[in-house]
């Protein structure tokens, strides 16, 4: 299936053809390969505010049928903003911001 894809017309051109990568999940049995959405090289606003705008559209799809509402996007826009904007972040990240407890690092008062 790999090499199907691989024969896309949209990977036929050299700039897009550097982008296509196949991971073998089958590599290690230990370690599971993953794509953390909040390692993003974009520094300036628009890149950020597009991948905010990205994850939170993400987030709506897979959490569909439970409370995502403008309300919880609303919280969500300046959270995901920061941790693009902050080295290492994960969804793990995203889940200490919620946390009055443990989000000390993340929050400016």
């Amino acid at each position: 299936m790999s090499k199907e894809i691989a024969r896309f017309k949209e990977f036929s051109k050299p700039k897009i053809a550097d982008r296509l990568v196949y991971i073998d999940p089958s590599l290690s049995s230990n370690a599971y390969p993953s794509i953390n959405p909040f390692q993003f090289v974009g520094t300036d606003d628009d890149s950020i505010n597009l991948m905010t705008q990205e994850i939170i559209r993400i987030l709506n799809v897979l959490l569909k049928g439970t409370t995502t509402t403008s309300q919880v996007n609303a919280i969500l826009y300046p959270c995901i903003t920061t941790l693009l904007r902050r080295k290492n972040s994960s969804f793990i990240d995203l889940k200490r911001f919620m946390n009055d407890e443990q989000n000390q690092d993340l929050i400016k008062e």
